[in-house]
């Protein structure tokens, strides 16, 4: 039976959507895996950020359907996706610069040697 589903796309994967964050589709199938196919239909491109090359759920995505994690694609869907991008990466601190007091304005700088493979 076909239906009309809610995907939330999270802001990474917006650039697809057209800056969109809510898509909605009509005449989807009953299950995640209809979902996505529809969206990519609409989208190119974004199922394959979601969904790898072996047809599994990709590591950083999360994809929740009404409000629960989905850990297959033929989970059955009744009216919304939600899907969710991990954020990785950052910035390990800064070590702590010296003080500069007028003092001493060089400080004993050392540098760690760097281990060659």
């Amino acid at each position: 039976m076909a239906r009309t589903v809610r995907v939330l796309v999270p802001g990474p994967l917006r650039s697809y959507t057209g800056g969109r964050s809510e898509v909605t589709l009509d005449g989807c199938g009953p299950l995640l895996s209809d979902v996505l196919a529809a969206l990519d239909a609409n989208h190119p491109g974004i199922r394959f950020r979601m969904i790898d090359e072996a047809g599994r759920i990709r590591e950083h995505i999360r994809l929740f359907v009404e409000s629960e994690l989905a850990r297959e694609l033929h989970t059955k869907v009744e009216g919304e996706v939600q899907i969710i991008c991990a954020i990785s990466g950052g910035v390990q601190p800064l070590p702590a610069r010296p003080r500069l007091d007028g003092q001493n304005a060089v400080q004993d700088f050392r540098i760690r040697p760097i281990d060659w493979l």
